[in-house]
């Protein structure tokens, strides 16, 4: 939960120094290593 917190306040912050398309690839890209990383471990993880 707390990288979700730093993808937003890091957009947020973008957003505010008029970055809107580097804030919305900083998210989109955040996400999908989030994501990426999810799939990697329950991938090398699962049981059965």
């Amino acid at each position: 939960m707390t990288k979700i917190i730093f993808i937003a306040l890091g957009g947020i912050e973008m957003l505010y120094n008029g970055r809107d398309l580097n804030a919305l690839m900083y998210v989109l890209v955040s996400i999908g290593f989030c994501l990426f990383g999810t799939f990697i471990a329950y991938s090398l993880f699962k049981t059965s």
